[in-house]
């Protein structure tokens, strides 16, 4: 952890336990005295809190914690932290309106998959005390900068939940797909529609992703004529989209056409799209040379051209069952952890092969 980092967190839990002397900061020199640090992770530290409304600075004056923060509480609310799949997928809405009815209120935000974001909307709805958090984990499968802070929540008896994903070290209920059952169907299926050369696209560092890249493993090591001729292409979030794109490009371009994949399996429909959308920039038609199938069933999967082949889950029992949970955790009852089925939705994008019109 950096030193701006420790020293905000530290101040900021000082401010909530109540610890300082008339709610005043220690001067810079002291801070950086205190701490070994540098006056410029002091400054760095304070411009944090300063930013999040915790306190605030009169010029001559000395730095003061805000009163307004220090009666902040969030009452019958339900803090959730997406890496970004809620979104993409329309359950967002969903959830929210589901809480309402229940009488809680959901505030929400979206990491965009960044772990440091991740940390910092976790220790924001922590100081504000709400009654449980929903986290939809960023880098799940290499991200350990929220651990403790996780820890520390559950000491104090906020209730939190991982969606679609979680942190093996962090005992808490967990509301997830059948991610590797499901990859493993859908690349069956696609390989009974005739598809002999595959490709498949993995991001390795979310533990979603993962588990789709062991279930389409699975499913063509079952086939010995499929598995000579089939390929992956995994890669971490930190890499630019052009550069994981243009790798997969180098599969078409320049390549016959008989050593071409024939069918692409994609962990989400983000990247599905992304790499649709290149295909046809490239003179490839989807599905007649190539087909594509995603997975998450977005919302946008449902209105490109061609439409996207993706897979789905029951939608309205995985929010029930996430309400319901959350709220029997909250009354003092002990939730349970469930797995939902995922199943595929044949769309345009993905055709038998040889391709023919039906």
């Amino acid at each position: 952890m950096n030193n701006s980092k420790r020293i905000a967190d530290d101040l900021r839990a000082l401010i909530s336990e109540g610890g300082l002397v008339d709610d005043q900061l220690p001067t810079e020199n002291s801070l950086m005295a205190k701490y070994r640090a540098s006056r410029y992770a002091v400054r760095k530290a304070t411009e944090e809190l300063q930013k999040q409304g915790i306190i605030y600075k009169v010029q001559g004056g000395g730095t003061f914690v805000n009163k307004a923060y220090k009666k902040k509480t969030l009452s019958h609310a339900v803090g959730l932290v997406t890496a970004g799949d809620l979104t993409e997928n329309g359950l967002l809405n969903t959830i929210s309106t589901a809480f309402f009815k229940k009488g809680y209120t959901l505030f929400t935000v979206e990491t965009h998959n960044s772990p440091q974001s991740e940390y910092e909307s976790l220790r924001s709805f922590y100081d504000l005390n709400a009654d449980a958090v929903l986290i939809e984990p960023s880098q799940s499968a290499v991200n350990t900068q929220s651990l403790k802070l996780l820890g520390e929540m559950q000491v104090n008896k906020i209730f939190t939940f991982f969606l679609f994903s979680s942190y093996p070290s962090v005992s808490a209920p967990l509301f997830s797909l059948t991610d590797a059952d499901s990859e493993a169907a859908v690349t069956s299926e696609v390989i009974q529609m005739g598809h002999k050369r595959l490709l498949g696209i993995f991001q390795v560092d979310d533990m979603r992703s993962v588990l789709r890249m062991n279930g389409f493993i699975r499913a063509y090591q079952q086939h010995p004529e499929v598995a000579l001729n089939s390929y992956m292409e995994t890669y971490q979030s930190s890499e630019s989209l052009r550069a994981v794109i243009e790798r997969v490009r180098m599969h078409f371009i320049d390549v016959d056409k008989e050593l071409r994949p024939t069918a692409i399996v994609v962990h989400d429909d983000r990247m599905a799209l992304q790499v649709m959308s290149m295909l046809q920039r490239a003179g490839i038609r989807v599905p007649e040379d190539v087909s594509i199938v995603g997975f998450g069933d977005s919302i946008q999967s449902s209105t490109v051209t061609p439409t996207l082949a993706t897979v789905s889950f029951d939608k309205p029992a995985f929010v029930s069952h996430l309400v319901q949970q959350t709220l029997l955790a909250i009354s003092g009852e002990k939730p349970v952890s469930k797995q939902f089925p995922a199943y595929l939705i044949k769309r345009k994008s993905l055709s038998r092969y040889p391709y023919r019109v039906d």
